[in-house]
């Protein structure tokens, strides 16, 4: 979830990193945002930055991604770089207490 809960981002086995939009009152109301990106094989770790206006994800093909996400307009999110690559899967992801890095 993002840091006010009215984002979601996911990861998965189809290769992509997706973005949903939730009402926190009508969670029921929630719907599918936009395909962020994707990696070449499994994602197995995506994550918010603390102010939500970042998003990522590392994926079974070794790479580490970043995405930029607009809070206010979400469908203009999109993909910014690959950060870098790593020998092998990359399992887990997250970013420091101050979103900075």
């Amino acid at each position: 979830f993002s840091g006010d809960s009215t984002m979601v981002v996911s990861g998965g086995d189809d290769n992509k990193v997706k973005l949903f939009a939730v009402d926190p009152q009508k969670p029921d109301s929630s719907r599918f945002v936009k395909d962020l990106g994707s990696h070449a094989d499994n994602v197995g770790s995506v994550i918010f930055s603390g102010d939500s206006t970042m998003v990522v994800s590392g994926g079974d093909d070794n790479k580490v991604k970043l995405f930029a996400v607009d809070p206010q307009k979400p469908d203009s999110s999109r993909f910014v770089k690959d950060l870098g690559s790593h020998a092998d899967n990359v399992g887990s992801v997250i970013f420091s207490g101050d979103s900075t890095m």
